[in-house]
């Protein structure tokens, strides 16, 4: 038998739902009749007349009503977790691209800086690591040692001076422990000179561990420059960083350790530009 649509003639029959919104139940043993909701829809809803329910006590409703109720919290648990997930995934992907903004710019540095260190081990004396030691640090003060060594490692210049002016040195012989008689027979500067010039102006980038006063001490002490090097860079910034690290005393010793720290953190000195 074909399913009517619904229309006036039925205006009076209700689904079981629609019955029981207004406090009716469908009584027993009644058949009710297959109606098509609209002409659009394909699925048949069951209609009863008037006469084929009952009035219904409140707990009957609550009963009736029960799966329906947990159906909805089911749908609006189901829909507060997607939305979660969905916030989940929205927060994950803002954090995984503020973590590719903040890393990328230190990507690209690390990238500059490896190409850099590559072509100072192709060249390494391009790049020198130096110490010095003075009987002080004001302007007439004179050098005691001067130690450099290149981006390998290698050693390019390691003595001792003997001042001309300065006879003692107390204040800085306790932290550097050159004494007088370490130095009797070293050269003095003079003699050296055109020597260390020679490795400075072959540079284009000098690690030191001294406040930036070399250049006048040096100059005082007629070791003077081609101003060609010009990058210098103090690894104190780094030093300042390392908990319970001191340089060693020996100004050889020292050069080693700048470079080596120079190169394991260099990321550090980048940072503080």
């Amino acid at each position: 038998m074909k399913v009517k649509h619904y229309h006036r003639e039925y205006d009076s029959y209700k689904t079981e739902r629609q019955w029981a919104l207004e406090g009716f139940l469908v009584a027993e043993n009644v058949e009710g009749i297959e109606l098509l909701p609209s002409k659009q829809s394909k699925q048949p809803c069951k209609y009863y007349k008037p006469d084929e329910v009952r009035p219904a006590t409140e707990s009957e409703l609550q009963a009736f009503f029960q799966p329906e109720k947990e159906r909805r919290r089911e749908q609006a648990r189901a829909y507060r977790k997607a939305r979660l997930e969905r916030e989940q995934e929205k927060r994950e992907r803002e954090l995984e691209e503020a973590k590719w903004c903040a890393v990328e710019p230190y990507k690209k540095k690390i990238e500059e800086l490896s190409m850099v260190i590559n072509a100072l081990d192709n060249d390494p004396s391009t790049a020198i690591a130096m110490n010095f030691e003075a009987t002080g640090y004001e302007y007439g003060d004179e050098l005691l040692q001067l130690s450099i060594i290149n981006f390998k490692g290698d050693i390019l210049f390691n003595s001792y001076f003997k001042p001309k002016k300065h006879k003692e040195w107390t204040k800085t012989e306790k932290e550097n422990g050159i004494t007088p008689e370490m130095v009797a027979n070293a050269p003095q500067t003079s003699d050296m000179a055109n020597q260390i010039v020679a490795i400075f102006n072959k540079a284009n980038l000098v690690l030191h561990n001294n406040q930036n006063y070399f250049d006048y001490l040096f100059y005082d002490n007629n070791i003077i420059f081609q101003q060609k090097y010009r990058e210098k860079i103090n690894v104190n910034k780094i030093l300042s960083k390392c908990d319970n690290f001191e340089l060693p005393k020996d100004s050889l010793e020292k050069c080693q350790a700048i470079l080596k720290i120079y190169k394991e953190k260099l990321h550090w000195i980048e940072e503080d530009k």
